[in-house]
């Protein structure tokens, strides 16, 4: 176990307005905490955080995927 406790802390992203770590964190904040910890806020049990993106990785990453759309209905010709 590392005696370092800042190489084990993971970057997180707050998806819900909420305390988390004894401070109001606001939507989109990030935050760094050890995944020990960070799993009361994560799914399946809890909410509130997801795991930030890394900025490198966000960057290269699509921003418009293709929309699904609705097929065209053709009316029927009597």
């Amino acid at each position: 176990m590392s005696n370092d406790i800042e190489h084990d802390l993971v970057e997180y992203e707050v998806t819900i307005a909420r305390e988390i770590a004894g401070q109001w964190r606001k939507v989109g904040e990030r935050l760094e905490m050890h995944p020990t910890a960070a799993k009361y806020y994560l799914a399946p049990l809890g909410r509130g955080l997801v795991r930030a993106k890394d900025k490198a990785a966000a960057a290269q990453a699509p921003t418009n995927a293709p929309q699904k759309t609705a097929p065209k209905l053709s009316k029927k010709q009597d």
